[in-house]
Protein backbone atom coordinates (compact mmCIF):
# COMPACT_ATOMS: atom_id res chain seq x y z
CA UNK A 1 0.00 0.00 0.00
CA UNK A 2 0.71 3.57 -0.88
CA UNK A 3 -0.53 5.70 1.53
CA UNK A 4 1.41 9.27 2.19
CA UNK A 5 4.09 8.60 4.12
CA UNK A 6 5.99 11.46 4.56
CA UNK A 7 5.97 14.44 6.73
CA UNK A 8 2.75 16.12 5.29
CA UNK A 9 1.06 13.39 6.05
CA UNK A 10 2.04 13.48 10.14
CA UNK A 11 1.44 16.97 9.64
CA UNK A 12 -2.24 16.45 8.17
CA UNK A 13 -2.75 13.64 10.74
CA UNK A 14 -2.12 16.07 13.17
CA UNK A 15 -4.71 18.53 11.98
CA UNK A 16 -7.44 16.20 11.73
CA UNK A 17 -10.57 16.30 14.64
CA UNK A 18 -12.82 13.72 15.28
CA UNK A 19 -11.88 9.77 15.33
CA UNK A 20 -8.31 10.31 13.21
CA UNK A 21 -7.56 12.04 15.91
CA UNK A 22 -8.62 10.52 18.86
CA UNK A 23 -7.42 7.33 17.55
CA UNK A 24 -4.03 9.23 17.19
CA UNK A 25 -3.53 10.61 20.39
CA UNK A 26 -4.41 6.78 21.91
CA UNK A 27 -1.94 5.50 19.99
CA UNK A 28 0.55 8.23 20.98
CA UNK A 29 -0.11 6.85 24.36
CA UNK A 30 -0.19 3.79 24.39
CA UNK A 31 2.40 3.16 21.92
CA UNK A 32 5.12 5.70 22.70
CA UNK A 33 4.11 8.47 25.18
CA UNK A 34 2.72 6.35 28.51
CA UNK A 35 5.00 8.04 31.09
CA UNK A 36 4.27 11.23 29.58
CA UNK A 37 0.88 10.76 29.66
CA UNK A 38 0.42 9.53 32.96
CA UNK A 39 2.55 12.63 34.57
CA UNK A 40 0.11 14.99 32.86
CA UNK A 41 -2.94 13.22 34.34
CA UNK A 42 -1.22 13.06 38.14
CA UNK A 43 0.49 16.84 37.57
CA UNK A 44 -0.36 19.71 39.92
CA UNK A 45 0.69 23.57 39.66
CA UNK A 46 3.82 24.28 37.60
CA UNK A 47 4.36 20.32 37.37
CA UNK A 48 2.01 20.52 35.04
CA UNK A 49 3.31 23.08 32.49
CA UNK A 50 6.87 20.50 32.21
CA UNK A 51 4.28 17.59 31.86
CA UNK A 52 2.67 19.57 29.30
CA UNK A 53 5.51 19.81 27.36
CA UNK A 54 7.05 16.69 28.01
CA UNK A 55 3.79 14.63 26.16
CA UNK A 56 3.74 17.24 23.45
CA UNK A 57 7.09 17.15 22.41
CA UNK A 58 6.72 13.26 22.65
CA UNK A 59 3.94 13.07 20.39
CA UNK A 60 5.28 15.28 18.11
CA UNK A 61 8.45 13.05 18.12
CA UNK A 62 6.34 10.21 17.55
CA UNK A 63 3.42 11.31 15.14
CA UNK A 64 4.98 9.47 11.94
CA UNK A 65 5.38 6.44 13.49
CA UNK A 66 1.51 7.11 14.63
CA UNK A 67 0.54 7.52 10.91
CA UNK A 68 2.46 4.54 9.85
CA UNK A 69 0.54 2.82 12.94
CA UNK A 70 -2.99 3.58 11.06
CA UNK A 71 -1.47 2.91 7.89
CA UNK A 72 -0.18 -0.73 8.55
CA UNK A 73 -4.07 -1.30 10.52
CA UNK A 74 -5.35 0.39 7.03
CA UNK A 75 -3.69 -2.21 5.03
CA UNK A 76 -4.93 -5.08 7.10
CA UNK A 77 -8.76 -4.26 7.73
CA UNK A 78 -9.98 -1.66 5.72
CA UNK A 79 -9.03 -3.27 2.41
CA UNK A 80 -11.86 -1.51 0.37
CA UNK A 81 -10.56 1.69 1.15
CA UNK A 82 -7.42 1.03 0.56
CA UNK A 83 -8.34 -0.36 -2.83
CA UNK A 84 -10.01 3.52 -3.60
CA UNK A 85 -7.01 4.88 -2.56
CA UNK A 86 -5.20 2.60 -5.08
CA UNK A 87 -7.11 2.89 -7.79
CA UNK A 88 -7.28 6.71 -7.29
CA UNK A 89 -3.72 6.79 -7.64
CA UNK A 90 -3.28 4.22 -10.57
CA UNK A 91 -6.05 6.20 -12.35
CA UNK A 92 -4.54 9.89 -11.76
CA UNK A 93 -0.80 9.31 -11.88
CA UNK A 94 0.55 11.88 -9.51
CA UNK A 95 -3.04 12.77 -7.95
CA UNK A 96 -2.91 13.22 -3.97
CA UNK A 97 -6.00 11.45 -3.85
CA UNK A 98 -6.74 13.20 -0.33
CA UNK A 99 -10.05 12.22 0.26
CA UNK A 100 -9.45 8.54 -0.36
CA UNK A 101 -6.44 8.78 1.60
CA UNK A 102 -8.68 10.02 4.56
CA UNK A 103 -11.27 7.30 3.82
CA UNK A 104 -8.49 5.00 4.77
CA UNK A 105 -7.39 6.58 7.61
CA UNK A 106 -10.41 7.17 9.46
CA UNK A 107 -11.71 3.28 8.72
CA UNK A 108 -8.31 2.49 10.53
CA UNK A 109 -8.81 4.96 13.32
CA UNK A 110 -12.42 3.24 13.76
CA UNK A 111 -10.56 0.31 14.17
CA UNK A 112 -8.17 1.32 16.77
CA UNK A 113 -11.19 2.61 18.91
CA UNK A 114 -13.73 -0.05 18.23
CA UNK A 115 -10.90 -2.07 20.01
CA UNK A 116 -9.98 0.14 22.86
CA UNK A 117 -13.58 0.02 23.68
CA UNK A 118 -13.54 -3.71 23.60
CA UNK A 119 -10.80 -3.83 25.59
CA UNK A 120 -12.32 -1.29 28.13
CA UNK A 121 -15.63 -3.63 28.33
CA UNK A 122 -13.76 -6.57 28.92
CA UNK A 123 -11.52 -5.02 31.65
Amino acid sequence: MNLRRDAAASDAARRLDGEVAEAAKLLTIVMHCKSQATALQTCTGDDCVRARAAFTTCANEHAHSVVQALVQIASTRCPEQVAEFNACRTHLPGAKCEEQDLDALRCASRQVLLSSRAELSAG
